[in-house]
């Protein structure tokens, strides 16, 4: 009796602990979220001219190059995917968004790819990872938690976007201006990250920071400065409705 006595009290203690410290977890996460929307609400984007920005909808068809407009200031540095949603039946729904590329290709077919010194910068946005990926001159950086790839793709990282895949999200990047370019990623809602609201965006909250590319020409090359959309192959079920790109980075 005793002994039962002494443990039921101590039960007790135990269960009311636990919840005090839920409870004290649960306002926590409450305090983060309000400050990070409170951060959303206090920022203000820089203004831009009409000339430094430029707005494409989608209108392409399955598997075909759309050709983006680019802002009348320049080349485009940051670039935003609007209301991306992958949900092929195949599981392996893709995105490119290829700047730096082959001039001419409307209305085509070919994969993007890069090559070493090509000039050419690929973001994929990959159901069957699933995860937002970059290709530059032959190399890849991964959205993942140890940049390498999920291990779905034969990696071992975690992915630290993909709400893609079941609603319409926002992904957006930078792209530097130098000879070997810094290309930042971010995701709309990762770590209070909002690409229709570029004040928001920082290193700390990209999913994606590559600046030590093996090597490049910068972006784009003669009879290469054109910037493309296209869904993966037989993708059904692969959507976006547009892409707005910046003549100045967002960092």
């Amino acid at each position: 009796m005793k002994r039962n006595a002494t443990k039921t009290p101590l039960t007790m203690i135990l269960g009311i602990s636990f919840l005090l410290n839920c409870n004290q977890s649960s306002k926590e996460s409450n305090a983060a979220a309000l400050m990070l929307a409170a951060l959303n609400g206090a920022c203000v984007d820089a203004a831009v001219t009409a000339n430094e920005v430029a707005e494409t909808p989608i209108a392409a068809g399955i598997n075909t190059f759309q050709l983006i407009s680019l802002p009348a200031a320049g080349a485009a540095r940051h670039f935003r995917i609007e209301g991306a949603l992958i949900q092929a039946l195949s599981g392996h729904g893709t995105i490119y968004l290829a700047t730096g590329y082959t001039d001419g290709l409307s209305g085509t077919s070919s994969t993007p790819t890069t090559a070493a010194g090509d000039g050419r910068l690929v973001v994929n946005i990959y159901q069957g990872g699933p995860m937002v990926y970059a290709g530059y001159s032959a190399s890849t950086a991964y959205g993942t938690d140890d940049g390498t790839a999920t291990p779905a793709l034969g990696g071992t990282g975690n992915s630290l976007f993909s709400s893609f895949t079941t609603t319409a999200s926002d992904i957006c990047f930078d792209i530097s201006a130098d000879t070997t370019p810094k290309l930042t990623v971010w995701g709309s809602g990762y770590k209070g990250a909002n690409c229709k609201k570029r004040c928001t965006l920082t290193k700390s909250n990209a999913i994606i920071n590559k600046a030590d590319w093996p090597s490049g020409a910068g972006i784009g090359s003669t009879g290469s400065t054109s910037t493309y959309y296209k869904t993966g192959s037989s993708a059904s079920g692969v959507t976006a409705t547009k892409v707005v790109t910046y003549s100045i980075t967002a960092l």
